[in-house]
């Protein structure tokens, strides 16, 4: 199919040379036998008394090489058939082959192995056949066959012009009377007469007319319609049909010009057109972006400011509720070990009146039996009981600060278990009060920082529920480089929901690895080791995981302060 689509223009043009050579060999022996009416009429008079001249030939010599030439081109035609057969039928067969192999799998692949260069003409018949080029060409060339058809056959059917323009185009075909040719005497018939010649272009005519080019275009069409365009007319001109193709030439040549720009004029509107559409879709799209985005801040503005006075709200009456109830808990506990000690001192004030009254009894008693040797027993004694109340009461004293101490580190202790972020500013305050003299207690103290003291600490609880979010936020970006950028965050994003998740205490330094064991230690309520696993992070994800680092090694240092302070006061106990 291919072929044949391939050899159309050829073959018309092939058709046009043998049927103006036809007509041509028509004119050519209707003049020699008997001439038309527009034809100039052979003076036979002449031809039959002539004499032959020496440059003319005698008879035989003209049948010798009539006889020759005939020779040479029945040789010719003998090998010339079989040949363009053969080329035919090859061609036809091949594009056969080639366009079944499109519609047959199969075959394309038997096809495609066995003959060479079948693999890209297949490829290129096959892009042609679904761009609908074939349509295309076939549509063009049955134009332009029935075109040049009509522009042929309008030459030959003219009717006759006048007698003083002598064209091809007034030669009328009559058909020839072979009635008369018997009739001729043979002296007559012997000798022929010399055949007028036909005009014929110069060489450098033709050549001129073959290297001339009718338009440039960059449209294949309209190539392929030139070429045509100059084949037609160097055949036309070779045959001495000038005057007669000259008007329909020009014609054509001028119609294809004006498509040509027509064409050229079509494509530079379109390309115009083109260009404001897009330049007009252009605007509009950055309308609708800028519209959008602005839509989309006042969304996220309006729904920050809704979400974050119901929050400063709940925060302040948790804070207020929580003082209240701090303070509560304290006046009672300030109350109850009050009258505890009160009620201590009493009665050891009690205990200690009547152990000296029994003492007193007992001086006086042994005084009777020895005054000087009691009295300075007594005196001895005396200052043995004041030494023992001095240490009673510096006793009494340390027992009282260490009471209080360990008061304000059960609050302590008890505001930094709670299960959300509390403050507890108020009770390192309370223990640096209570602890002013006490080195060891106010180094501890003085490793909490403010902010943290202000703020709170998060729970393990609180960091738990966290870690899911920062885990999925850390997934994400485990495949982004150090120096990615956005297009690298999207990536990783896509290809993080591709990767499976690892599940227990699992070995391995990769981000999946290191996730999975934070999530073990939690479980575990072991944060410590789960901080040091997730401080193990590079790149983006330790980025991601540094607020949660952070509040870790916040909540860390905390308990070890206080470990610290209940070691510090059980020491005093």
């Amino acid at each position: 199919m291919l072929g044949a689509l391939r050899q159309a223009p050829r073959t018309w043009t092939v058709y046009l040379r043998i049927y103006s050579k036809q007509q041509f060999n028509t004119t050519k022996r209707f003049s020699s036998n008997g001439s038309p009416a527009n034809l100039t009429p052979i003076d036979t008079k002449k031809t039959a008394t002539s004499e032959p001249t020496p440059s003319q030939k005698t008879p035989e010599e003209a049948k010798s090489e009539s006889k020759t030439n005939s020779d040479k081109k029945s040789g010719f035609r003998r090998l010339s058939k079989p040949l363009i057969s053969i080329t035919l039928l090859g061609g036809i067969a091949y594009g056969g082959a080639v366009y079944y192999s499109i519609n047959n799998d199969d075959f394309r692949s038997w096809f495609t192995d066995n003959v060479y260069g079948a693999e890209t003409v297949v490829d290129y018949v096959d892009d042609l056949y679904r761009q609908g080029t074939f349509n295309k060409i076939g549509r063009n060339v049955i134009k332009w066959r029935d075109y040049t058809y009509e522009k042929i056959s309008g030459v030959f059917e003219k009717p006759s012009t006048p007698p003083d323009k002598s064209s091809s185009s007034d030669i009328t075909i009559i058909p020839p009377q072979p009635k008369e040719i018997p009739k001729k005497t043979p002296k007559e018939t012997p000798k022929e007469t010399p055949k007028e010649p036909r005009e014929e272009l110069p060489v450098d005519d033709v050549k001129k007319v073959q290297e001339e080019k009718l338009i440039t275009s960059s449209d294949s069409i309209i190539l392929k319609l030139t070429n045509i365009l100059n084949e037609l007319e160097t055949i036309l001109l070779s045959n001495g049909l000038k005057d007669a193709s000259n008007n329909i030439l020009k014609k054509a040549k001028e119609e294809l010009t004006e498509l040509n720009n027509r064409i050229d004029l079509l494509k530079i509107e379109q390309e115009s057109l083109l260009q404001k559409s897009l330049s007009k879709q252009m605007e509009e799209f950055n309308k609708i972006l800028t519209e959008y985005e602005k839509h989309v801040d006042e969304y996220i503005k309006d729904k920050e400011n809704s979400m974050k006075q119901p929050f400063e709200l709940d925060k302040q009456n948790l804070y207020k509720q929580h003082q209240e109830q701090m303070r509560d808990e304290l006046e009672r506990q300030a109350i109850k070990f009050n009258e505890e000690l009160k009620n201590e001192l009493v009665r050891q004030a009690v205990e200690m009146q009547r152990r000296w009254v029994r003492e007193v009894k007992l001086l006086v008693e042994k005084e009777r039996a020895g005054r000087l040797a009691r009295l300075d027993n007594i005196n001895y004694r005396l200052k043995v009981l004041e030494r023992l109340s001095v240490d009673n009461v510096e006793h009494l004293d340390n027992s009282l600060k260490v009471h209080q101490l360990w008061c304000a580190l059960r609050a302590l202790q008890n505001a930094v278990e709670k299960p959300h972020r509390t403050s507890f500013a108020d009770q390192i305050v309370a223990l640096k009060h209570l602890s002013s003299t006490d080195e060891v207690v106010t180094t501890v103290l003085s490793t909490i920082d403010d902010s943290v003291a202000i703020n709170g600490i998060d729970s393990i609880s609180d960091l738990a529920t966290r870690f899911r979010d920062v885990r999925e936020e850390v997934r994400r970006a485990s495949l982004v480089p150090e120096n990615g950028g956005v297009l690298s965050h999207l990536l990783s994003k896509m290809l993080s929901k591709l990767m499976f998740r690892k599940h227990g205490l699992v070995d391995g330094n990769d981000v999946e690895a290191i996730l999975a064991r934070v999530q073990y230690f939690l479980n575990e309520c072991d944060l410590d080791n789960a901080a040091r696993e997730l401080n193990q992070l590079k790149g983006w994800p330790k980025k991601l995981a540094e607020d949660w680092i952070k509040s870790a090694k916040e909540h860390l240092e905390v308990k070890q302060a206080i470990e610290k302070l209940n070691w510090s006061v059980y020491s005093k106990i």
